[in-house]
């Protein structure tokens, strides 16, 4: 039993005391904090372009549930899918969001889906 403890011992000190383990151990926590780092930075850098949303929904799921932020104003629209897609050509808006509730023949359960269609620059 004690030959066992010794190859046991002897084989996790080769594997710890190696070179690439040791780097690894140190590098791997330094790597995700750069790029969490890198991340925030990324994100706090957004757009200060305000983006207009031109939001159809007629299944009222969404009930105007949706907020403006300071650079994200919702509008809500009863246009037809035609008309939004129109004026979402024209470059009037940088999206539109399209709420549709679909019913399936399988199991008679209710699907919803959301189009939603992007200019971003």
């Amino acid at each position: 039993m004690s030959k066992i403890w010794l190859i046991t011992q002897r084989e996790y000190l080769t594997r710890v005391l190696n070179k690439t383990f040791i780097l690894t151990t140190l590098l791997t926590p330094l790597g995700f904090l750069i790029f969490f780092i890198v991340l925030g930075f990324i994100m706090n850098t957004g757009s200060d372009k305000v983006k207009n949303i031109i939001v159809s929904d007629r299944t009222g799921i969404l009930g105007g549930e949706l907020s403006s932020r300071d650079n994200l104003v919702f509008e809500f629209s009863n246009s037809t899918l035609k008309d939004l897609f129109l004026v979402y050509e024209k470059g009037e808006v940088a999206e539109f969001l399209n709420c549709l509730l679909h019913r399936t023949h399988f199991r008679k359960s209710m699907l919803f889906s959301i189009m939603l269609m992007n200019n971003w620059e």
